[in-house]
């Protein structure tokens, strides 16, 4: 299982608080929303997280990259994807009310993932 480090920071504060104001959010890949409390989780050009409620009153995604993945800072940073998964991806990343507390709180997050599933440590 690879592990996907999230390092509290002024964004993922952001994140998260307005993740909790939130109650709609946008399923990926579909025409479709739910209550159901949720960051996006992607790979494409590095591994970040990244909003998904419907109703963004700023109109530009927050963004926090997991640790060693931003492709600004990490000229391997494909290479080191593409051990995580040969194919980009982008999912809703469902965490708890006491989860988002602690990352609005200052927390990180670090996500475990596998093919089949991942598991959230807030």
């Amino acid at each position: 299982m690879t592990r996907l480090k999230f390092n509290s920071n002024k964004a993922l504060v952001k994140l998260a608080k307005d993740t909790i104001k939130a109650s709609n959010f946008k399923v990926a890949y579909r025409d479709k929303y739910t209550t159901d409390k949720s960051f996006y989780l992607v790979k494409d050009d590095g591994i970040y997280l990244m909003n998904c409620y419907k109703d963004n009153p700023n109109k530009s995604n927050t963004v926090i990259y997991a640790s060693g993945f931003n492709p600004k800072y990490n000229k391997d940073v494909w290479e080191d994807s593409y051990l995580v998964s040969r194919d980009d991806f982008a999912f809703n990343l469902h965490l708890e009310d006491d989860q988002l507390e602690r990352i609005a709180n200052g927390g990180s997050i670090e996500v475990g993932l596998s093919e089949d599933e991942y598991s959230v440590r807030a």
